[in-house]
């Protein structure tokens, strides 16, 4: 008994773990689809940390035997929450992907408009032609 109490509260810390690990992965997608970068290290390094987290709930899980949780009638109902926030992070994961991507290649095609145009603005400089006289339409 004090072993599935033990084992209930391990897969409630993980279910907790994996909500956070999905609202940080939603906020980054915003993030990435806003190509907002001001706040993008503090929630990685939230993410990275919660990530660290569920690594060691997994360890202490897998010490306490998958064989037993499976056996264990009481806590299916929090295994298959578990699965189904887990499927959702890998949704959302393959989400924060896509989108990121396409704020890259916004970012690329918006840098590369920049450098034609200064190419261009400077293959026309008028900075080194002297003026003759006062009228504008004479040039030496």
């Amino acid at each position: 008994m004090e072993r599935e109490t033990d084992l209930s509260g391990r897969l409630a810390a993980k279910l907790a773990c994996l909500e956070t690990i999905s609202a940080l992965t939603k906020t980054l997608v915003r993030f990435a689809r806003q190509q907002k970068t001001k706040g993008l290290l503090r929630v990685l390094a939230k993410r990275g940390q919660a990530l660290a987290e569920l690594v060691a709930i997994n360890d202490a899980l897998a010490r306490a035997g998958l064989a037993e949780r499976r056996a264990t009638p009481g806590l299916s109902p929090l295994v298959a929450q578990i699965a189904a926030l887990e499927r959702k992070i890998v949704a959302d994961n393959q989400e924060l992907t896509h989108a990121a991507h396409l704020a890259y290649q916004a970012i690329k095609a918006g840098m590369r408009g920049l450098q034609e145009h200064r190419k261009m603005r400077s293959a026309y400089d008028l900075q080194g032609i002297t003026w003759a006289g006062r009228r504008i339409n004479c040039c030496k």
